[in-house]
């Protein structure tokens, strides 16, 4: 039996792509015949041994990059509660929830 992985649109978007990229779904969940986009070559020895070296070198970063990490993330995380707490719908008095009455629904 030949095994190839197959990566999809959907695995290169997301927000870990770099690992994504690397690894692949099985080949038993696609049904014959489908496009199957890309196969990755060396499967699965290649994509378990890419996982393992972007671990190492994730592992090997200076603190100060975990740091400055730590602080964007500190930064966006503020921006966010932010712009959602002034934007938010439920925070303006004007709104009003209307739920329908359980009698009528029957």
């Amino acid at each position: 039996m030949h095994c190839e992985g197959v990566i999809t649109w959907a695995d290169t978007t997301s927000p870990s792509s770099d690992s994504a990229a690397s690894t692949a779904h099985s080949p038993s969940s696609y049904p014959s015949g489908d496009d199957r986009g890309f196969t990755v070559p060396g499967y699965p020895v290649v994509p378990a041994l890419s996982v393992l070296f972007c671990g190492y070198l994730i592992g090997n970063l200076p603190t100060g990059t975990y740091l400055l990490f730590a602080g964007w993330l500190a930064v966006a995380l503020a921006v966010y509660l932010g712009y959602s707490r002034h934007h938010a719908r439920l925070s303006h008095p004007r709104t009003v929830v209307v739920l329908p009455d359980p009698a009528a629904v029957d």
